[in-house]
């Protein structure tokens, strides 16, 4: 399940024995979230000072955000905000060079995604309980909030369950209902 206070604490009354694993997508979310926040933070600071450093930051945000891993740093591609070919890597190394608060917090994010990835619960909460002081507080206060579900989240790790099925069909259906608003009936 997903991390709403709610229906956990329904889940917990309903079914006391439950072992309640917390879903990936969620875990993740909060992470990349977190840092997406903190990246239109400081793009705005940029914003009248140094209109380049806020366009670049608003333009790649999605490099800003994939997994380190999973950044190309072989192909180079031409890119009119650089005027020269760049790579992904290159990009991202750019983007991180204009404020030293995003590059710690990116590097906090990669790290706890690694350790997500590779099943490690205990480095993975050990980062979050050592989080740089550096950082901002109410950044530090959002990662900290995983802390709350931290056996779900253990659960998570350890198992392979998993709740994208449920969750595309019930975006499916939300996507019917918004399609059908103001039909009375659907005669085929």
């Amino acid at each position: 399940m997903d991390m709403n206070t709610p229906h956990f604490e329904l889940v917990k009354a309903v079914f006391p024995k439950a072992k309640i694993v917390t879903d990936h997508f969620h875990i993740v979310q909060q992470i990349t979230r977190s840092l997406n926040q903190l990246r239109i933070k400081t793009m705005n600071i940029f914003q009248k000072t140094k209109p380049t450093k806020y366009r670049r930051l608003k333009r790649f945000w999605k490099i800003l955000l994939k997994h380190a891993c999973d950044l190309d740093s072989a192909n180079y591609q031409y890119d009119r905000s650089f005027r020269r070919p760049v790579t992904q890597k290159a990009i991202v190394d750019e983007l991180l060079s204009y404020d030293e608060q995003l590059t710690r917090a990116h590097e906090t994010c990669q790290l706890l995604l690694y350790h997500f990835e590779h099943k490690d619960s205990q480095s993975f909460f050990d980062t979050i309980n050592s989080l740089d002081q550096h950082l901002p507080q109410w950044f530090c206060k959002k990662l900290t909030f995983l802390n709350k579900y931290k056996l779900g989240i253990q659960y998570a790790i350890k198992t392979r369950y998993i709740n994208g099925a449920l969750e595309g069909t019930n975006n499916k259906i939300k996507v019917i209902k918004r399609v059908a608003y103001g039909f009375k009936s659907l005669r085929i």
